[in-house]
């Protein structure tokens, strides 16, 4: 994603937070420059709501996210987890980077909530998603067996602590990129779960039991 493609969508009003991602991942150049001058010629909000309530997407804090990582990299970015109230934006970010920097960055800016899911569900809950997209496809980041058994037992910590089926499921879906016997047998106990979800449930079995077989 050039500057220049990044100048036509944002005219054409056609601008998307994936392509300012796009744009920070790849580390293009002038990339702080250019996203600071749009957002004041655009006047992109920060927050995701106008004063007379209506709903926007912050492009002004997706900005502060992509440039903190195009010039600094996740050393840059570890300095911005320290409010809360960027966690979601952070992820969104570092879950398009699908390395070993990626993954010891996660595991390091949030082990907290890993530890302790309870100290924040909500945010261990966005961790488990991230964690998730980033493990448990084809693409997945490379990881130690150290760091699977981590994430894993995190997972299974999480599940009970998960208020909605949506939130169980995240944790569920997670197992799929770390899981091994002891998450084998913790999902074959469960409860099935809504039509919606139970779906979720039977992919991340199939993929378990495939694990645990390959492995003896």
């Amino acid at each position: 994603m050039n500057i220049d493609s990044l100048k036509r969508r944002a005219k054409a009003n056609t601008l998307q937070v994936e392509h300012i991602l796009e744009a920070a991942v790849e580390k293009t150049p002038g990339l702080a420059a250019t996203l600071a001058i749009l957002a004041e010629e655009y006047k992109w909000p920060n927050a995701n709501k106008l004063p007379d309530g209506s709903l926007v997407v912050p492009f002004g804090r997706w900005c502060k996210v992509a440039v903190a990582y195009a010039d600094g990299g996740f050393d840059s970015l570890m300095q911005l987890t320290k409010d809360d109230n960027e966690t979601s934006f952070i992820l969104a970010l570092a879950k398009q980077i699908k390395t070993q920097e990626s993954i010891n960055f996660v595991l390091s800016a949030y082990k907290p909530f890993m530890v302790e899911p309870s100290k924040n569900i909500e945010t261990s809950i966005i961790v488990a998603s991230a964690l998730n997209l980033m493990l448990s496809f084809k693409d997945a980041a490379p990881i130690s067996s150290e760091q699977a058994q981590f994430i894993e037992s995190f997972l299974l910590s999480l599940y009970p602590l998960a208020d909605t089926e949506v939130a169980r499921a995240v944790a569920i879906l997670g197992l799929r990129g770390v899981g091994g016997k002891r998450a084998l047998d913790f999902v074959k106990e469960l409860p099935e779960l809504s039509a919606t979800w139970e779906s979720s449930r039977q992919s991340t079995l199939r993929v378990l039991r495939k694990r645990v077989k390959n492995a003896l």
